[in-house]
């Protein structure tokens, strides 16, 4: 299982053992930054003349657009031969509905909120979808809940350190970024979607015993 964590500014890759790669994709947010402060410019500049405007801001958007366009396809096209060189079932979250949290009126500033609705978490799993079908390889949607705040080490709930990044459990005392620690979740309900609860942890470590190539380097933050 190859459990995929998609945040505004990386994509984080994990299997149940352990955590693989963060793919840094905070140009996305910069571009569309810069070309909400361009599409501003051109209404302020251009209020009297509204067929000029229209025209500069179909231009831009459709500049936004395939400069991200393409920043999506390397990163899917790089998750896809991930899975395909390790045999492994991609994992994804189901994230419909998410921009239902960040409406008007939620206490959340404009700027944030604006932010976070422009996340463009729905178009990289459809990319990842159709590519990982065109290898013949499997894709999977898990329920997202908890993912960041229950330990992927012994599943108790965790708590978030006073910075906001680190969950440390208070049982175990595993201490971990708590976007790894969700990729790490995401990978372990892959396995219990399909094969139920009675798979999770010894079947489900046999089987993945046996889809993982040995010479595979993987980081795991559970040796002591």
């Amino acid at each position: 299982m190859l459990g995929i964590d998609i945040n505004e500014r990386t994509v984080d890759l994990a299997t149940e053992q352990g955590y693989l790669e963060r793919i840094d994709i905070k140009a996305i947010p910069t571009i569309q930054h810069e070309y909400r402060v361009k599409r501003e410019r051109i209404q302020r500049n251009n209020c009297h003349n509204l067929r000029k405007t229209r025209r500069l801001l179909a231009k831009f958007r459709g500049r936004q657009t395939r400069r991200i366009e393409a920043i999506l396809h390397k990163v899917s096209k790089k998750i896809v031969e991930y899975a395909k060189q390790t045999k492994s079932v991609i994992v994804l979250e189901k994230l419909k509905g998410l921009r239902n949290n960040h409406r008007k009126g939620n206490w959340e500033g404009r700027a944030l909120r604006g932010r976070l609705n422009s996340w463009c978490y729905g178009k990289l799993q459809k990319f990842m979808e159709y590519k990982a079908r065109w290898e013949g390889i499997p894709v999977i949607y898990v329920n997202s809940k908890g993912t960041s705040t229950t330990c992927s080490k012994c599943g108790c709930k965790v708590k978030l350190n006073p910075r906001g990044r680190v969950v440390e459990c208070s049982k175990c005392g595993l201490t971990l970024d708590r976007d790894v620690n969700a990729s790490i979740n995401i990978a372990k309900r892959g396995w219990l979607a399909l094969f139920g609860q009675d798979s999770q942890p010894n079947e489900a470590m046999k089987r993945l015993k046996d889809v993982e190539p040995s010479g595979l380097e993987v980081n795991s933050f559970y040796s002591s």
